[in-house]
């Protein structure tokens, strides 16, 4: 077994106060980390009643990310204050996105965990196939993950459900942001999901033989980053 004093834990959570809590009761000496999901939905709902759903909000989101990432979440909260709001909702986004900043802006270490990534690459392919086999039903429904090595140099997980499926069209544009097939969809899981396996040296893919036949998605890395 590990020795105690060498093990090192990371907690990712949503933001919600009693999940910090009960974890920090748990694990007191635990690294909480800021669900990289969660964050950028924020930044996506000011973008989008800022700047509608334009080429201006995607670049102000992904370098709004990425100045989060280098840990220059001063720096980002300073913008939001600087923003000018064009109507009630956009203030009512770019205070809510403040203020979620600020409370957890000691949560934001993301350059120091790239494995944390992955966690939230993986967690967002989970919940898909998890609401695609809701909105299928299938009399058995299942979802796997599959660990392989294509190689010495990469290794690949792969995600796989039997829910609703994939469009054929669909699939060149299923990591584009702002492209949803929910109902309550906002576009931007898979293409931060994309985004991220990029960052980290490898890539995100997604194969379905078309509605009502399941999907999988496969995401591959290289071994040393």
């Amino acid at each position: 077994m590990i020795p105690e004093d060498q093990v090192r834990l990371c907690v990712v959570g949503d933001g919600a106060s009693w999940i910090w809590k009960y974890i920090h009761s748990l694990f007191p000496q635990a690294r909480q980390v800021l669900d990289y999901y969660h964050c950028a939905e924020y930044l996506h709902k000011v973008a989008k009643v800022h700047d509608g759903a334009s080429v201006q909000a995607l670049q102000w989101v992904e370098a709004t990310l990425t100045r989060l990432y280098l840990g220059h979440v001063v720096a980002v909260l300073g913008g939001l204050r600087r923003m000018q709001a064009h109507s009630e909702a956009a203030a009512k986004a770019i205070n809510n996105c403040w203020a979620y900043l600020d409370e957890h802006r000691h949560r934001t270490s993301y350059r120091q965990l790239r494995k944390h990534k992955v966690l939230q690459i993986l967690v967002n392919l989970i919940s898909n196939a998890k609401h695609a086999l809701i909105m299928a039903h299938p009399l058995q429904p299942w979802l796997t993950l599959r660990l392989v090595q294509p190689s010495a140099a990469c290794v690949a997980v792969e995600v796989s459900d039997n829910g609703v499926g994939i469009e054929r069209e669909h699939l060149t544009r299923i990591f584009a942001y702002g492209f949803t097939t929910k109902p309550d969809g906002h576009g931007f899981g898979l293409h931060s999901s994309a985004l991220a396996a990029k960052e980290l040296g490898g890539t995100l893919t997604a194969s379905s033989e078309g509605p009502g036949c399941g999907a999988t998605f496969r995401l591959e890395l290289p071994l040393r980053t």
